[in-house]
């Protein structure tokens, strides 16, 4: 889809008089704040010439020839770099295979917080618990290969959207990413948030913009665009806003290159809405193809639906402290994206993920203490238990598969049954009961841990012996260039010594040889005037 490589996107370097040119023949400043988005336009044909001055004479050249103060202002004045070019073209006419599933966003493929419409209306849960953590969706289709373009626009901000204020981050990541973006365990993605940055993995860089006087930010109303170009090492994603480009092509990291890529959202405190197609709302300046005409070879179809028969709730039964969490950890592991997690451990998470700060200290894995006083945090129910049940009520209104995981209450019969009424008739009840002899699968993943700890441990012993050796080896690279430093220094000083002596000697000798060469002068002055004198004496 490009006419030319991406590294020509960049402003094109001209000569001193093409630059000229360009700068006689480009608007004036008042010109270009009334349309500070419009490219700049070639020179006129009927150029007008310049004005004269007042008495209508043209302006005489200097006698000398020499250039003239104006002149030489007018020269050294600095040209204006040139705008870049749109470099992407129209999209070619595809007859291969429409994608026959359904293109949006997967309501079984969210955080369960999140609010999906068949309209593509993105609302979400904003109390308790919910107004610490960010909520997220996924698209239901993959890209592969080919180039398409999804839309969002903001509807409305809440005011009152928790600790962390509102956020909008938009982009693409491969299927087994975690929800809330650049976490731990959500780094395979690539997004651009609100604030105008952009999100590689999980490191926040400043966008390259593809116009100086443009904004990356996007407020409420505004028209944004995500365009995926996978076009194998010069897969790129760029961002656009009402119609214009706002950021240069950014590449893909090299993790997300040659996988499926679905539509990705991660937003608190705001009402959005999507458009997958058939046609942009806002046109881009090429043709461009919507993402609900994706060709049924460019597209993978996501593997998280509904469950296949009635959702089931899980309340596992087990003593504290007799490998319950390890139990839960290996059936999470084996259920993949099937089963929700409904537990204080499961909530703190979230709302850390989220960016959220929460300070714990002492307690249980069920129940840590919060150490925590902010009122924020005070009023999410995380202290009192009652964010387990809000989060019970919230999957359950998702048709999830639940994984009820409170040791104090399923322990007891009446928080049990009360565990059972809060999801309805409509889910499958299974006890399973964590005591005993744990099984091999629990064995090995504990012998896992156990393995990964001790080489974390010696990974960490290793790094440190490597940091002192390092640390060794350069002090004794810098005392042996210190040393290599000082003797040099003695050996310039002493050359500077025996230089200066060879000099004083050199001029000692000079002014010996002066001072006889004077002595011999004289003597034959002497001698000269007593021959005068002898001569005198002979004629008188």
């Amino acid at each position: 889809y490009f006419q030319k490589p991406l590294v020509s996107m960049a402003p094109k370097k001209t000569s001193a008089k093409k630059a000229a040119v360009k700068a006689k023949s480009s608007p004036k400043p008042e010109d270009k704040d009334k349309d500070a988005d419009a490219p700049a336009e070639s020179p006129s044909k009927d150029p007008k010439p310049e004005a004269a001055p007042a008495d209508g004479a043209p302006a005489p050249e200097p006698a000398d020839g020499k250039p003239t103060e104006a002149t030489e202002a007018k020269e050294s004045a600095p040209v204006p770099e040139p705008e870049p070019e749109e470099m992407e073209v129209d999209a070619a006419p595809d007859k291969r295979q429409k994608f026959k599933g359904i293109v949006g966003w997967n309501a079984y493929d969210t955080t369960i917080d999140a609010l999906v419409s068949k309209e593509n209306v993105l609302s979400c849960l904003q109390t308790g618990v919910f107004a610490l953590t960010s909520k997220a969706a996924r698209g239901t289709v993959g890209v592969k290969a080919g180039r398409y373009l999804f839309e969002i626009k903001v509807l409305e901000w809440n005011t009152k959207s928790g600790k962390q204020g509102r956020q909008v981050r938009v982009g693409f990541s491969t299927k087994d990413c975690g929800h809330v973006l650049g976490s731990r365990g959500a780094t395979s993605c690539v997004a651009f948030t609100d604030s105008g940055k952009v999100l590689r993995g999980n490191s926040h860089e400043q966008i390259n913009l593809f116009r100086k006087n443009r904004s990356a930010t996007f407020q409420m109303g505004d028209v944004v665009g995500v365009l995926l170009n996978c076009g194998g090492d010069e897969s790129t994603v760029s961002l656009f806003k009402n119609g214009e480009r706002i950021s240069m092509p950014v590449p893909l990291p090299e993790a997300l290159k040659g996988q499926a890529l679905f539509p990705h959202i991660d937003f608190r405190g705001a009402v959005l809405v999507s458009n997958f197609g058939p046609q942009p709302w806002k046109a881009l300046p090429f043709k461009v193809r919507m993402l609900s005409d994706l060709s049924a070879p460019d597209g993978e179809d996501s593997a998280v639906g509904p469950p296949k028969s009635a959702p089931e709730v899980v309340v596992p039964v087990g003593l504290p402290k007799g490998g319950i969490f390890d139990w839960a950890d290996a059936f999470i592991k084996k259920c993949g994206t099937t089963h929700v997690e409904i537990s204080n451990r499961a909530a703190i998470d979230w709302v850390r993920a989220s960016g959220v700060k929460i300070r714990t200290q002492g307690g249980s894995l069920d129940k840590p203490n919060i150490n925590d006083q902010t009122f924020d945090v005070q009023s999410s129910g995380l202290t009192d238990g009652s964010a387990t049940r809000q989060m019970l009520r919230a999957a359950a209104a998702h048709g999830r598969s639940i994984l009820y995981l409170e040791v104090n209450e399923n322990l007891k019969g009446v928080s049990r049954e009360s565990t059972l009424q809060a999801v309805g008739p409509q889910y499958r009840k299974v006890a399973a009961v964590a005591v005993g002899e744990p099984s091999e699968e629990i064995k090995e993943r504990a012998r896992e841990e156990v393995r990964a700890a001790k080489k974390a441990e010696h990974e960490r012993l290793v790094a440190k012996k490597k940091a002192e050796f390092d640390a060794q080896k350069a002090a004794r690279e810098r005392k042996r260039l210190a040393e290599q430093a000082k003797a040099e220094r003695v050996a310039r000083l002493e050359a500077s010594k025996k230089k200066a002596a060879e000099a004083k000697a050199k001029l000692e000798a000079e002014k010996k040889a002066e001072a006889e060469n004077k002595a011999g002068e004289a003597k034959l002055e002497a001698e000269k005037k007593a021959e005068a004198e002898n001569k005198a004496g002979e004629a008188k």
